[in-house]
């Protein structure tokens, strides 16, 4: 037996990072849930809507954008009340860290059934974009793009927070050697730390599609270099298209598909750079492609690239008087990895060595599972090209000025998963929202969002300018009640301090 919960452990290590959505890093449109196909400007609209960068800046005169370690964050999860969903990110200071008693693991498990569990990540590392009114614009963007999801059924839920004491084992086996029913455990009095493990009586367990049916989790982790181009058309004053494109090189850091529908499994891989502590057990060492020989990333700070790849933005434009419609499909490409690269073997699952969780921390939690103990038996793969999560983007906008300095404007989008695989959206996504220059300075966002990953939200941000847009910061939540009530399933913030105009 390998391990499980590998992309437990994944997150609790990109969970160090930061958090995003479908805005990505941009910070001015987390504020508005999201709304961003015809909103974003200068670099921003790079891996958004491309078209974009061949409009004029909206300050007139500072044609050149440069933006610096801009990040945006969002965790939702159906399962957990704010306190609790905040102590598994960023741990216990409240004091829930507190074993479960075997009560709570039961009632831990009942909730995470068929709960979706959501994060993403994107901390854009540089923005530079640069606008001339007859070459049109061109922008450049390093950015780290990080997603998870994951819906369990009650096998797993059970397994992960009540171990060798869900429902699927039937006996156990203890310290001595000998082996009990499960249900004569309290008659004869046996304290629990006596159990070595559980397994199934017949030992003919269940293949591992079946005991996973209805279970999901994906994780996708990759460093993009997108170089975009865009240019608009004068039709007459009123009307002007634009078009653009943008093309990326790709280094995969990670990915993970463990989708098991129907009795079946509909993808089962793992490939994850050896910068992450995952350990598949003696076939680390054995797999074809050789991990020991790989480098743990640049000074071993920063993630070895485990598989490469190229992708591809397309964006068009309609700028209609003060309306903008705006199109765009992103994401166009794969990801070939060919290094520290696993299939799951279907094979029968007989017993499981480990209680189970203590507490909400997955993260830190799950560890006890990515022993010997786990339930996963992995095969080596030279290869596993994996697509990337391609988007279709639909948005309209309407800006109306307010005065020499100031304007409103506010728009829809509507986002749409072209594909099924890991790091794209479960859902399509709506969002309406807009901004309002309360001064020359001060820039107010609010709108709501419903779909995609997190379920409804009312975002909110606050972005200050300086200089007449010389220097700009701002922060935004993609849903502003989280942060103020206990209930509430999201928590998000995207910040921005180092955007700069020429």
């Amino acid at each position: 037996m390998k391990k499980l919960y590998l992309g437990f452990l994944v997150c609790g290590v990109i969970t160090t990072s930061a958090f995003g959505q479908g805005e990505q890093s941009s910070f001015t449109s987390t504020g508005r849930g999201g709304v961003a196909t015809t909103f974003a400007s200068d670099y921003e609209a790079i891996g958004l809507n491309p078209a974009n960068l061949g409009m004029a800046p909206k300050y007139e005169g500072k044609n050149v954008s440069l933006g610096l370690t801009e990040f945006g964050a969002s965790v939702y999860s159906e399962a957990l009340a704010k306190p609790d969903l905040r102590g598994m990110l960023f741990g216990f200071a409240d004091g829930t860290s507190s074993d479960f008693t075997p009560e709570e693991k039961a009632q831990a498990a009942a909730e995470f059934v068929a709960s979706p569990l959501a994060m993403n990540v994107d901390v854009l590392t540089v923005g530079f974009s640069v606008y001339g009114e007859k070459f049109g614009g061109i922008g450049f963007t390093v950015k780290d793009r990080i997603s998870w999801y994951s819906e369990f059924n009650q096998n797993f839920s059970e397994m992960l927070f009540q171990g060798y004491n869900a429902s699927y084992f039937d006996r156990y086996e203890l310290v001595d050697g000998s082996n009990i029913p499960v249900d004569s455990l309290a008659a004869l009095n046996i304290p629990p730390e006596d159990i070595v493990r559980g397994y199934v009586d017949s030992l003919q367990g269940s293949l591992l599609s079946d005991v996973l049916d209805g279970t999901r989790m994906t994780m996708n982790w990759y460093k993009e270099y997108n170089l975009t181009y865009a240019r608009g058309f004068e039709i007459n004053e009123n009307l002007t298209l634009y078009g653009g494109i943008g093309l990326k090189y790709l280094q995969g850091v990670a990915s993970l598909d463990i989708n098991a529908q129907n009795g079946e499994f509909v993808e089962s891989y793992a490939a994850t750079s050896p910068f992450l502590p995952i350990n598949y057990g003696g076939l680390s060492t054995n797999n074809v492609a050789n991990i020991d020989t790989i480098n743990d990333g640049l000074f071993g700070v920063l993630p070895e690239a485990i598989g490469t790849g190229i992708g591809a933005d397309l964006g068009f434009n309609i700028l209609l008087g003060e309306w903008d419609i705006g199109f765009a499909v992103t994401d166009i490409g794969s990801i070939n990895y060919t290094r520290n690269v696993y299939s799951v073997n279907d094979v029968q699952l007989v017993d499981l060595s480990s209680p189970g969780l203590d507490n909400y921390n997955l993260f830190e939690g799950a560890s006890t599972f990515t022993a010997d103990n786990g339930i996963v038996d992995w095969t080596p793969l030279q290869s596993k090209k994996v697509q990337l999560p391609t988007v279709g983007r639909a948005g309209i906008s309407y800006t109306h000025k307010i005065g020499e300095d100031r304007k409103v404007e506010f728009g829809a989008d509507v986002i749409l998963p072209l594909n099924g695989v890991a790091g794209n959206y479960q859902n399509a996504m709506v969002g309406v929202g807009g901004d309002i220059s309360i001064l020359k300075w001060l820039n107010v966002s609010t709108g709501m969002v419903l779909g995609g990953n997190y379920g409804f939200n009312i975002p909110a941000g606050v972005t200050i300018d300086i200089g007449n847009g010389t220097y700009e910061m701002g922060v935004a939540s993609r849903d502003v009640y989280t942060w103020f009530g206990n209930d509430g399933p999201t928590l998000s913030l995207s910040t921005g301090f180092l955007r700069f105009r020429f």
